[in-house]
């Protein structure tokens, strides 16, 4: 299971083609490969992947037995562990109930820290959701003389669980009609928040509410965009889920 991102990975110096040392440049080299998986400053601090899983078993368990899975791409730079568990349940929009995901985040090319954030997973058409944001506080920096890498307490992460729950049930009380959802979609197309294949097949679903709209969204991302890797759709239900505060969360507070 842990294959796909425990590889070796080490810093080496990087060289001009004349032999020269070029200053304060470091590679991130996979040893078993020996492919440069990008170039980093001499602060950077490299946190393997499997060092983060094995910090993290503790903080996994707190919640339950959860189904595991663990995503990698650009030769494994980057890694996405999801843990669903499926007895931590809340009911959102139209008695829909969504099952607690949990993602752990790193990388070797600088495109993301080591982070955490919840998710979910609708249990009755299983859409995926992400929350736009990590748990509070848990972001770590690939810097050197960053503090020592903590994981939030089980609590917290309940805690953001429920407050997205109820952040979704109230899309589910926000009306949308036809004049709406053309302008939201026109939103969509201008900030790229779907590819054009899933706006067309979100104009082609009826929406009353906010949750119809995300749940469309979302379907397209889980179930028919087959050109997106398993990255590729967190990444964009990331975007969705930024999109959808965007749009509704101030318009639901008031």
């Amino acid at each position: 299971m842990s294959a796909s991102y425990d590889f070796p990975v080490s810093l080496q110096p990087v060289y001009t083609k004349e032999g020269n040392p070029v200053p304060k440049i470091q590679a991130v080299v996979r040893d078993d490969t020996g492919e440069a998986l990008s170039a980093v400053s001499n602060r950077y601090l490299l946190v393997p992947h499997k060092n983060v899983i094995d910090q993290a078993q503790e903080f996994i368990s707190a919640f339950g037995n959860p189904v595991s899975h663990f995503h990698t791409n650009n030769n494994g730079s980057t890694l996405i562990g999801e843990f669903l568990y499926e007895d931590k349940t809340l009911k959102v929009a139209k008695g829909d109930t969504v099952g607690l995901k949990v993602y752990i985040e790193n990388s070797y090319n600088r495109s993301r820290s080591v982070t955490i954030r919840i998710g979910a997973l609708v249990l009755s058409c299983l859409n995926g959701m992400v929350s736009s944001r990590p748990v509070a506080g848990m972001t770590f920096k690939h810097i050197i003389g960053a503090p020592q890498l903590a994981f939030p307490k089980a609590s917290d992460v309940i805690d953001m669980f429920q407050f997205e729950a109820g952040k979704w049930r109230s899309f589910g009380e926000i009306i949308v009609d036809r004049t709406m959802k053309q302008l939201l979609m026109e939103d969509i197309e201008k900030k790229s928040v779907m590819p054009q294949d899933g706006l067309r097949a979100l104009s082609e679903i009826h929406v009353d509410t906010a949750w119809d709209l995300l749940q469309g969204m979302t379907y397209f991302t889980t179930h028919q965009n087959s050109k997106l890797s398993n990255i590729g759709k967190i990444n964009r239900l990331q975007k969705i889920s930024r999109w959808m505060d965007e749009q509704f969360v101030q318009q639901s507070e008031t």
